[in-house]
């Protein structure tokens, strides 16, 4: 018999679960809330563990397997947002002024790249095996890289802000605790980068949970996520094989 592809078995894994994660959010939609963060700190998990396999299959295929998975949320994102009657304008997804919503976002990235970069410099981090690996070297990668960041700040910004925070206001009434899950959950699906990207990553959702709420404007958090990670990864991680946490 023909022993089976890991590869094949974790697209075909992931794109049930997907279909699965859909369908419960568009009936359930405490399901995206409950389900998917554990599930996906599972399979990371389980990445970790299996680093060599990933490594295996080369950055550009991993880089494709993130976006398709970015995809897949987006689309629970969107499942999510019709179930509890939210629309993107509501959330400042449309209609929104995008010059100031590229400058000011671009900036908001920028700043927060350089501030957890400084703090990973004084408390001299080292990456996982994992995450030195994500960061791009050739410029086909780097490219790639880039539709990765993109994704990710659409995708995470989506259902972690644009979503979550609304839904679990709903729920318990207090904006305040939202954004402190929320936050807590957009760590939690970052533990590939073990106790301390978790930590990192947590601060950031927290910090772009405040600026949404203060900005009124899911397209500029958005667009400060995607910067963060753009930055993060063309300029400061390839240096030393070690730059900061990606948050996407």
């Amino acid at each position: 018999m023909k022993p089976r592809n890991p590869k094949h078995q974790r697209i075909l894994f992931g794109a049930a679960a997907g279909l699965v994660g859909g369908y419960l959010v568009g009936t359930h939609t405490a399901w995206l809330i409950l389900a998917m963060p554990l599930g996906i700190v599972l399979l990371q998990h389980q990445m970790v563990r299996q680093t060599e396999s990933v490594v295996a299959m080369g950055r550009l295929g991993f880089y494709w397997q993130i976006v398709a998975s970015l995809a897949v949320l987006a689309a629970i994102g969107f499942l999510a947002l019709r179930d509890v009657g939210v629309s993107l304008v509501d959330l400042g997804l449309i209609g929104e002024n995008l010059a100031t919503a590229l400058g000011f976002g671009v900036m908001a990235g920028l700043s927060a790249a350089l501030v957890m970069e400084a703090i990973d410099r004084l408390l001299r981090r080292e990456e996982t095996p994992l995450v030195k690996f994500v960061f791009p070297r050739t410029p086909g990668e780097k490219a790639m890289f880039v539709l990765v960041s993109l994704m990710a700040g659409f995708a995470e910004e989506l259902v972690f802000r644009g979503f979550m925070i609304q839904f679990i206001t709903g729920w318990f009434g207090s904006v305040t605790f939202a954004v402190l899950l929320s936050s807590l959950l957009f760590g939690l699906v970052h533990s590939y980068q073990r106790f301390y990207g978790v930590m990192v990553t947590g601060l950031f959702g927290l910090g772009m949970a405040g600026l949404y709420l203060w900005q009124d404007s899911l397209l500029l958090v958005m667009v400060a996520h995607a910067t963060y990670d753009i930055f993060a990864g063309l300029f400061l991680g390839p240096k030393d094989s070690k730059g900061i946490a990606a948050s996407g």
